[in-house]
């Protein structure tokens, strides 16, 4: 095995305190094959579309520390270019998602940046809207897009609500290469931050009037008043259900069908392989 990895490896393992990723990599390292190497020749690279890879232990990995050491970069962008900042931060359906937010909400804490956090899960569009409903500086999504289960990402979208231009990726990127992934990441346990004002809860009010926003450019006249309207709905155990069910319900569509085994959210989405 290369020595850079052998030593990305050892790193890891001497300061990995989450006990499933500890785990992982003690298996890894007791099979000494190809998927340690998979799991340590690279860093994953931050780019216009953020983040994105397979979930587990490593460098080249999707978890806690990758994202954390992502949004020590991000931290410093802000703060370099925006005076108090803040930052909306959601989630879709995906495997990790909770755990990710509080990873990236526990930095922002810690570098005086406040973020404001969507309790459940939400449409990619709603983050996008709340950015700028809000007024923040940026907003990050937890999210895979199309990729396969296995994955989860991290996207990071700028004040007007779309995903960050070049120059901007470039800056975070830099950043990112500048900082350790242990020692160099500053960190703040959700709680805590919870308790010193820097997340609030984007309450139900912000998906109100992001429902308001759809309706205001549905076509004229297109209202289903008769009731007659039929619709068959599937959200592919993702994200979708609650804001597309309401506003159907909100422009006089109730006979809607959801397809049942892909009606719940499921980040190992389970019916689309």
């Amino acid at each position: 095995m290369d020595t850079k990895i052998q030593e990305r490896a050892q790193l890891w393992k001497e300061n990995v305190d989450e006990p499933e990723l500890a785990a992982e990599l003690a298996d890894l390292l007791a099979k000494d094959d190809d998927s340690i190497v998979d799991a340590f020749y690279r860093d994953l690279e931050f780019g216009t579309a953020g983040l994105r890879g397979v979930l587990g232990v490593g460098t080249n990995r999707m978890n806690a520390y990758t994202v954390s050491q992502a949004t020590q970069g991000l931290a410093d962008y802000l703060n370099a270019h925006c005076e108090n900042p803040t930052v909306a931060i959601m989630r879709d359906s995906r495997n990790k998602g909770d755990e990710f937010v509080k990873a990236a909400a526990g930095v922002l804490a810690a570098n005086g940046i406040k973020s404001f956090v969507a309790p459940r899960i939400e449409p990619v569009p709603v983050l996008s809207f709340t950015t700028r409903h809000l007024g923040c500086d940026a907003g990050i999504v937890i999210t895979a897009s199309h990729n396969p289960a296995p994955y989860n990402g991290y996207k990071v979208y700028g004040p007007d609500g779309c995903q960050i231009a070049n120059e901007a990726a470039d800056e975070i990127q830099a950043s990112i290469d500048g900082t350790d992934i242990f020692a160099g990441v500053r960190s703040m346990d959700f709680g805590e931050a919870q308790e010193k004002g820097l997340v609030e809860w984007v309450g139900d009010d912000v998906i109100d009037a992001y429902l308001d926003a759809i309706q205001t450019v549905s076509v004229p006249g297109c209202v289903a008043e008769d009731g007659s309207f039929n619709v068959v709905y599937t959200p592919l155990n993702g994200s979708g259900l609650e804001c597309v069910t309401k506003f159907l319900s909100r422009v006089g569509i109730d006979n809607v069908v959801v397809v049942p085994e892909q009606r719940e959210p499921n980040g190992h989405f389970p019916t689309c392989p």
